[in-house]
């Protein structure tokens, strides 16, 4: 699991970084995001706190190695993907669309990394050897 440990390590520098964009300059945040249309800073003030919230969260998993949440990461960012998708269907705004591939790059690479890491743990897997476990 240490592969998937180290994709949320994406995870948290993006819900960081860009909730600390959004927090504190949400104007300019939302050009680079290519957005064309006006959102009022306060919502997008309380989307960066929010984001840095959930940032906080995941920089917890990381630290004390919450394996037992990585998948709950996954299903969440699904969750989210799928809201993103229908707002970018709904609006056609191109921030929706960037949004969208941000966080599909990191639960893409999530998922690759977790199965990567499990095919490299089962080739790594000595046999048992149950003889030395029997001292009759």
């Amino acid at each position: 699991m240490r592969y998937a440990r180290a994709s949320l390590f994406y995870l948290a520098t993006y819900l960081s970084l860009t909730g600390l964009a959004f927090l504190f300059r949400p104007q300019c945040s939302l050009d680079l995001l290519g957005t064309n249309r006006s959102y009022d800073a306060p919502f997008v003030q309380f989307s960066g706190a929010f984001m840095l919230a959930l940032a906080i969260i995941v920089i917890q998993i990381i630290r004390w190695r919450l394996e037992v949440l990585h998948t709950t990461t996954v299903f969440v960012r699904l969750f989210f993907l799928a809201v993103i998708a229908w707002l970018f269907l709904s609006t056609r705004e191109p921030l929706f669309a960037a949004i969208f591939g941000v966080v599909t790059l990191g639960c893409s690479a999530h998922c690759v990394r977790t199965r990567l890491g499990s095919a490299v743990a089962v080739v790594m897997t000595p046999a048992m050897d149950f003889g030395s476990h029997c001292n009759m």
